[in-house]
């Protein structure tokens, strides 16, 4: 059986005596002749038994006993005595003695102990040696019911998530848990299987995740992706195939790259990295890996069957619900809302733009993430130029980029030309993230073209609003006409018959004068909106048409102790404005309300969006705390030459109301005497 056994007794024919009888039963014996020296030797070396004396000097053999207990808690003591009481054998055993003999020992009992004890010993080794060997077994039957529940778990839960996303998520997550790993990434193969591109994770930054597009050829998974076979790098800077592909260094040196494949054709690889063990990947993991890919594989294809279905279903409802609702569009404003929202719901579309215009020059009038933009520069074209959609899409990336609009890093732009009866009036683009597919860019020009064909119509039916519009105010001046003419005719054909019995003919020739000059404001307005440019409009904000108002006035209201209050929304909306017509009606109405005012007071100019009679109008509230006008005036304000200023014209407030009017829009007024009066703008939203 054999063993080391240490003899302590400080007579040195004891052990010497017990070294020779012990070695020849193979025990390898060593002494010592005191307890100081025993500690050392049982501190520097494992013995299996340590025989003491009781009685020694400097130190007893109980306290060899503890000193040997806490050098090595395993070692059997046997305590030998020639003065042998109760106290001390209970002491002994108490404080972990194997044994207690009395001296003179006889051998063979000697040796029957030894036995005892080496047997004990060899006991305990064997019952620690298969404890071990129980928990190492169980580890690896635990981890084997991980690997397999796992796997179910892949094959059925993997199986019912239709959300590709989701079931990329899961498949990166599970495999990692499964293996240990503490990086792990599934990457897909994109439709030309050029570019593998990291569609979920673990254990990879955000950057790292979203930039990655790694190359096919000359990467270690491109080299799965092509062979379609799985691998396992038990150390990747020696393997001969990959050490110069190597630009990663891993923390464990391994790696397993399996092939996601099905039918045979190759969806991505799944890789993993780095096992949280510390020790390389083995052929059982990659077994394990394969066998999960293959599941996963299958899971990938459905969701992917499932989210093509799906984004097929979608486009077709939007394309239906735009069809449908474009023709009972408000605006053009909604029109390409309604567009550019439909876009973003069907594809990766970042920003919608809407460039408007005539000829070499188009304005950025509206953008679908931020509404209504500053002022920009036009986009200049020559008409010379190809402006096929992709070089179009060239000219306006590089404007968007130019003035902050767009990041230089955007991979897609795509810009539509609006061409209406064979002349360029308008570019539709938008701006994504990825380059969109052929799918995509024919998706886009179908809805630009049923929004442009509507916008056509609703440009022409504006048009034609418009004229009739303008006939109607030119039918009511002409009507105006009238009266000067009739009291002209009048006048003469008195100075005709009577002219030498007329006391006085000054009278006479100034009502004439007053007659001509009411005829000349009359032609002059009449020329005015009879003119095309009187109605030719451009998309303008309001505030900016009343902040010039106010500046071009401001020394009046300063010299009449007048205070300004202005309340404004912002964002606003634009809209269709002759610039010059509305700010006329603006000044006109601020000059009533600072005749109002002759000893001071506030002007307040309020903008908001409201809904009148089903349509959406921009107000403007312009009120003053004047004199206030009397009840029985309010319905003659706006009539021609209805004035109750001394020296008045009576022609302001019928000019504001012929200029709103040739906007489409309302007027109204209200009015308390000796509080003030109020009049507000209804101009209808693009």
């Amino acid at each position: 059986m054999g063993g080391r056994i240490l003899v302590v007794d400080d007579e040195e024919r004891m052990c010497e005596s017990m070294r020779a009888l012990l070695s020849q039963e193979g025990y390898e014996v060593d002494t010592a002749l005191d307890g100081i020296e025993a500690i050392k030797k049982a501190q520097k070396g494992r013995f299996d038994m340590v025989i003491t004396d009781l009685r020694m000097s400097p130190i007893d053999g109980i306290k060899v006993l503890e000193g040997v207990k806490e050098a090595s808690p395993q070692t059997l003591i046997v305590i030998l005595t020639a003065y042998a009481t109760l106290d001390s054998a209970i002491e002994a055993i108490g404080k972990g003695a194997y044994d207690y003999l009395m001296k003179p020992v006889e051998f063979p009992d000697l040796k029957k102990t030894v036995e005892r004890g080496m047997e004990k010993l060899e006991w305990e080794r064997r019952q620690r040696e298969l404890m071990i060997e129980l928990r190492e077994k169980n580890i690896l039957l635990e981890q084997r019911l991980r690997e397999l529940d796992a796997v179910y778990e892949a094959s059925t839960s993997l199986i019912s998530v239709l959300k590709l996303d989701d079931s990329l998520e899961r498949i990166v997550n599970l495999a990692a848990d499964v293996l240990g790993a503490k990086l792990g990434s599934l990457m897909i193969l994109d439709e030309k299987g050029k570019y593998l591109t990291i569609k979920a994770a673990k254990g990879l930054e955000e950057d790292i995740i979203r930039q990655t597009r790694q190359k096919v050829e000359g990467s270690i998974s491109g080299w799965v992706a092509q062979k379609g076979e799985p691998l396992l790098v038990e150390d990747i800077e020696l393997d001969p195939r990959f050490r110069r592909l190597n630009r990663q260094k891993y923390e464990t040196k391994s790696l397993l790259s399996v092939p996601l494949k099905i039918k045979g054709k190759i969806l991505g690889v799944l890789n993993m990295n780095n096992k949280s063990s510390g020790d390389p990947f083995n052929k059982s993991d990659l077994r394990l890996l394969s066998t999960f890919a293959s599941q996963a594989a299958l899971a990938i294809e459905n969701a992917a069957l499932f989210e093509e279905s799906r984004k097929r279903i979608k486009e077709l409802s939007v394309l239906y619900r735009i069809a449908s609702n474009l023709p009972s569009s408000e605006n053009r404003e909604s029109m390409i809302l309604m567009v550019c929202q439909g876009l973003m719901e069907i594809m990766n579309v970042e920003n919608c733009y809407w460039f408007q215009g005539e000829g070499k020059e188009f304005n950025l009038v509206y953008t679908c993430q931020e509404g209504k933009p500053t002022s920009f520069p036009p986009l200049k074209l020559k008409i010379e130029e190809d402006l096929s959609s992709e070089n179009l899409s060239q000219r306006v990336h590089a404007f968007l980029v130019a003035n902050g609009l767009l990041s230089s890093q955007a991979k897609g732009t795509l810009s539509v030309p609006l061409m209406i009866r064979g002349k360029l009036r308008g570019i539709f683009s938008l701006s994504a993230p990825e380059e969109l597919s052929e799918r995509e860019k024919k998706l886009t020009s179908i809805l630009v073209s049923q929004a442009t064909s509507l916008y056509e119509t609703q440009s022409a039916i504006l048009s034609a609003g418009q004229l009739m519009i303008m006939g109607q105010l030119v039918s009511e001046i002409s009507h105006d006409l009238k009266q000067p003419l009739t009291s002209m005719r009048g006048t003469l054909q008195m100075l005709k018959q009577k002219w030498d019995k007329l006391p006085s003919k000054e009278e006479y020739l100034n009502n004439l004068e007053k007659d001509i000059m009411t005829l000349s404001d009359l032609v002059r307005e009449l020329l005015r909106f009879s003119n095309p440019q009187s109605y030719a409009r451009q998309p303008k904000q309001i505030t900016v048409i009343i902040d010039r108002a106010l500046e071009l006035v401001g020394s009046e209201l300063e010299a009449n102790d007048i205070r300004v209050e202005i309340t404004s929304p912002s964002p606003l909306p634009s809209l269709l404005l002759n610039e010059n017509e509305i700010l006329q009606a603006i000044i006109n109405i601020i000059f009533n309300s600072i005749q109002a005012m002759p000893s001071g007071g506030r002007l307040g100019i309020k903008v908001q969006e409201v809904k009148k009679k089903g349509r959406n109008f921009l107000k403007v509230e312009i009120s003053d705390t004047g004199v206030g006008i009397p009840a029985e005036n309010l319905s003659h304000i706006f009539d021609r030459y209805f004035t109750t200023k001394e020296g008045g014209t009576g022609l302001g407030l019928s000019i504001v109301k012929r200029i709103i009017t040739a906007h489409q829009g309302e007027m109204e007024v209200k009015s308390t005497l000796g509080k003030g009066t109020t009049f507000n703008i209804y101009l209808p939203i693009l």
